[in-house]
């Protein structure tokens, strides 16, 4: 058993927030054998690649483990896995009996598997979606959970909103993972209607552009959009906030060496649509 550490001193990887408090939320660094550690039920991810674990045990193997594993206080013997699946799989296949592991009672050690997931695996966008919920469990406001994950709210909206899919959408999601990239997920989550989203699914299944889905979506009719003079309305409407946008901007370019990333972004995001529809208008090569 190793010799008990003040984790004051000591820095973990990722998230700043979580390593700061990493003190308060763990107690001692011991080896614990790999025979002893069950997995976590609460685990996001559920499908590992042979081919990952084997890279992370090459990496082990030559660099040595660089962030320990986190199990809760044993119970009739046996140790259950907070986070660190895949470093522990990787162990198993080195054939090392024992990994370093923290061994924490902390209040809501879930919270912490789930965070550590989210911040540091490739999930599929189901499983986000699923963990990012069981957190809000937990933090009920966006902004709450936000600051949790450190990711922003229109991300976790777009990504919980997976969650409301259709069942026949989310069956068929792994099987055509490859066709759905993320510009497609955003189009999809952003309807609310049942059938018009298994229309748009088809059409990623078929292999067409997060473009071709967006022209779907405006083509649809607009649930109380039977005026006639509807849709010149909005048009006008929207042009006059465009007018309004195009002299703001103008007037920030003189200091646009003060945007932080966030905020170039989203100029990046305005950026993108308005190119998008341009195109689609014919007005661009």
């Amino acid at each position: 058993m190793a010799k008990g550490l003040n984790l004051k001193n000591i820095k973990l990887p990722g998230d700043d927030e979580l390593a700061d408090t990493a003190g308060a939320l763990f107690g001692r660094l011991e080896q614990i054998p790999v025979d002893l550690i069950d997995r976590n039920p609460d685990q996001p991810r559920t499908a590992f690649s042979d081919e990952e674990i084997a890279e992370l045990a090459d990496s082990i193997r030559e660099h040595d483990l660089a962030q320990p594993i986190c199990v809760r206080p044993p119970l009739a013997g046996r140790y259950t896995l907070i986070a660190g699946e895949r470093r522990l799989r990787a162990f198993k296949l080195l054939g090392r009996p024992t990994i370093p592991t923290f061994v924490t009672s902390a209040r809501d050690p879930e919270v912490l598997a789930l965070l550590e997931n989210i911040q540091r695996v490739d999930l599929t966008p189901i499983e986000l979606s699923a963990a990012l919920a069981k957190l809000r469990k937990r933090h009920a406001r966006l902004e709450d959970l936000a600051r949790a994950t450190g990711k922003s709210i229109s991300y976790l909206s777009r990504t919980l909103a997976i969650q409301d899919l259709p069942g026949s959408i989310l069956a068929e999601f792994a099987e055509h993972r490859g066709k759905l990239s993320q510009a497609k997920l955003d189009e999809l989550v952003s309807v609310k209607d049942a059938d018009l989203q298994r229309a748009m699914w088809e059409a990623v299944k078929n292999g067409d552009s997060s473009l071709a889905l967006r022209a779907m979506k405006r083509a649809a009719p607009k649930a109380g959009a039977s005026e006639a003079g509807a849709p010149a309305d909005l048009v006008a409407r929207t042009m006059k906030r465009v007018d309004a946008m195009t002299r703001d901007v103008s007037t920030l370019r003189g200091n646009a060496t003060a945007l932080d990333a966030g905020q170039r972004a989203k100029l990046k995001q305005l950026h993108d649509e308005v190119t998008a529809m341009l195109r689609e208008l014919g007005e661009l090569g």
